[in-house]
């Protein structure tokens, strides 16, 4: 092949380029600059009402019904502003600021695009609202329950809801059919104790069903509720003394009964897995049965009642009456109170032994009392608690309280 040809098979090659290249420039001018008729079509562009709070504000209206919710919209321009509109663009909306009264109203709907862009088509120019009057009711509030699985020993006791009711306001016929409102409480399954969880509210009509409406409002949307489980069960009585004063071998002691039903919320009451029942040995001053008392948490109760009969048997042991001098009375005085005591003898039961019993006399037994709270100003006759000491050798002790009248000689005086 001669150079011409290939010289002119070349030519021939880069003027095709050439013009592609020019042919691709003008289209590119045109589609961008010249051609303003590209248009797009955005579906389901959402329809919003305005002027909806100047007629709730100035006549106490409100919208219950609007017959149109999306509009397709066709928008038209230049493709670079065009390609990428999507539905949160363009505002479509209808006024309702005009209306004055309850009825049905078509209105004429609005759209604007963005700027450089003009609508062309939309699938809906009117819509028709239905307002109503706006009012208030109150309501009260119930729980609804879902699942609840209880064991035997639990049951279920109140119910607590924050709210006792709540204000709804909407329009007057949605309104009308609203009975109550519902705390739905979740599926609590299988429980073991008191349960406080935040639920939601619905508002339902009088055969329990859902009422569900946008144009309805609440004036509170959850409520807490406290479900009460309680727990019933027995425990056993368990006698302690307080003084450590009796054991196996000096009394026999019996509780009737022996075990008791306690009930209450359940957390307290798995916690209890006994009852105590607390004898001074001092108030004891022979055999037989005393009715006693005994205390539970807070939120525990015993159904049959909170006293119990303990029988007691004293084994071994005597109680015997003494007569016992002032003459060597300890008397603890540190603000040196000045002061006389009339009196020269007391009278003391104690308990002990047989053996030791038939040999004390009241001249081992000491007085003591305690003039530490008196100063040397107070000038009064006073009652002082009275205490008393034993020789170290013997195994006895004083039943009941006793007292001394001490007459104080204040500075005074």
């Amino acid at each position: 092949m001669s150079e011409a040809v290939l010289n002119e098979r070349r030519h021939s090659f880069l003027s095709k380029i050439i013009c592609l290249l020019l042919a691709l420039i003008l289209w590119i001018y045109v589609m961008e600059a010249e051609n303003p008729n590209w248009e797009v079509t955005v579906e389901d562009v959402p329809l919003k009402l305005t002027g909806t709070d100047e007629i709730e504000m100035q006549n106490d209206l409100t919208v219950y019904s609007y017959s149109v919710r999306t509009v397709n919209v066709v928008v038209r321009g230049r493709k670079r502003d065009v390609e990428n509109i999507t539905a949160d663009d363009i505002n479509v909306y209808a006024d309702v600021s005009s209306i004055t009264k309850a009825g049905d109203y078509e209105l004429g709907i609005v759209v604007t695009t963005p700027e450089d862009t003009e609508m062309t088509e939309r699938s809906q120019s009117t819509v028709t609202v239905s307002v109503d009057k706006r009012e208030r009711k109150n309501v009260p509030v119930t729980p609804k329950f879902g699942s609840l699985i209880l064991e035997d020993q639990y049951k279920q006791e109140r119910t607590v809801v924050s709210l006792q009711e709540i204000t709804v306001t909407g329009p007057s016929r949605y309104l009308d059919a609203i009975d109550h409102a519902e705390a739905v409480i979740p599926d609590l399954g299988r429980v073991t104790g008191s349960v406080t969880a935040t639920c939601p509210l619905q508002l339902v009509d009088v055969d329990g069903g859902v009422v569900s409406s946008q144009f309805v409002t609440m004036s509170n949307t959850e409520a807490t509720v406290q479900v009460q489980i309680s727990m019933t069960k027995s425990v056993p009585i368990e006698i302690v003394f307080a003084r450590g004063l009796y054991d196996d071998e000096n009394v026999s002691v019996k509780a009737d009964p022996d075990t008791v039903t306690i009930k209450g919320d359940a957390t307290a009451v798995r916690e209890i897995d006994h009852i105590t029942v607390t004898l001074d040995e001092k108030d004891i001053y022979g055999d037989g049965t005393i009715t006693t008392s005994f205390t539970l948490p807070d939120g525990v109760e015993c159904p049959d009642g909170n006293f119990i009969d303990v029988t007691v048997e004293h084994i071994g042991t005597d109680t015997k009456l003494l007569y016992v001098p002032l003459s060597n009375i300890i008397v603890i005085n540190p603000n040196g109170v000045e002061y006389q005591i009339s009196q020269t003898v007391m009278m003391v039961t104690v308990r002990g032994e047989l053996e030791e019993l038939a040999r004390i006399t009241g001249a081992e037994v000491i007085p003591i009392i305690d003039l530490s709270i008196y100063t040397d100003t107070t000038s009064a006759v006073v009652s002082v608690p009275v205490r008393f000491g034993f020789s170290s050798t013997l195994n006895v002790y004083e039943l009941g309280e006793y007292s001394l009248d001490v007459r104080l000689i204040g500075s005074g005086e």
